[in-house]
Order: structure tokens, then C-alpha cells, then sequence
């Protein structure tokens, strides 16, 4: 059962219809399911995640989502599958490697990839 808090933020979204936050809401749903050791449901929020961003056009919250669902299928041994949805996603973007979700990232897939991540990539700015 999720927490009071993320079903006041359900409760808002259906009671108003603001979308903003609606991706994020899935993603953390996921993110606490995961947490729970519910895999199914937490995938089925992180695809639910994906969706709403694609539709927004939210290729932030598009990526935050992928994260964790390769996180998720790379627990459960789907190294491939998990490299592949997020090497997509990771290409669109040509700048902001400064920040911390493209930051995290570049680390994961560095270890889909069977790469140790270097130094700069642990949150460390290259010199």
C-alpha cells in the first residue's frame, strides 16, 4: 500500500487534472514497490512512468524512469534489455553531464556495459 502522501498526490491529480507531477508519481510509486520487493508492480509503475513523460514530452522524467527500470531488470539478470532501453534514452542528450540523474546514469550503463566507471563519473568533474 503506498503512503498517505503519494495517494493525497493521486487524489489531486484526479480531483484537479494537473499532470505535472504524474510521472513522478509513478516513478516513486515504483521506486517504494522495488523497495517492497514487488517487482511486477514496481515495473508496471516504471512503464506507467515512461509513458506519461513520452506523452509530456518530458525527456527528464522520460530518463529518471528508464533509470530505475534498468536498475530493476538488472537485478533480475536482464543486463541486455536493461543496457538497450537506457543507451537510447542516455543518447538524446548532448549536454547537462553535469547533473546528477545524467551523472547516474552514465554510471549505470557504464556497468550494464561490463566498464568500471571512471573516476569523473562518480561525481567527480573531469580536470
Amino acid at each position: 500500500m503506498p503512503p498517505k502522501e503519494l495517494l493525497k498526490v493521486e487524489e489531486h491529480t484526479e480531483v484537479t487534472g494537473e499532470r505535472l507531477d504524474e510521472a513522478e508519481m509513478h516513478r516513486v510509486r515504483g521506486q517504494l514497490l522495488y523497495a517492497l520487493h514487488d517487482t511486477a508492480a514496481a515495473e508496471a509503475s516504471f512503464f506507467r512512468a515512461i509513458s506519461i513523460a513520452q506523452r509530456q514530452s518530458s525527456r527528464l522524467l522520460e530518463l529518471a524512469a528508464v533509470v530505475n527500470l534498468a536498475r530493476l531488470w538488472h537485478s533480475q539478470g536482464k543486463r541486455i534489455e536493461a543496457r538497450d532501453i537506457l543507451g537510447r534514452i542516455f543518447g538524446w542528450f548532448g549536454e547537462g553531464f553535469d547533473m546528477p540523474l545524467l551523472q547516474d546514469a552514465k554510471i549505470l550503463l557504464n556497468e550494464l556495459a561490463g566498464a568500471a566507471p571512471r573516476v569523473w563519473e562518480r561525481g567527480q568533474p573531469a580536470s
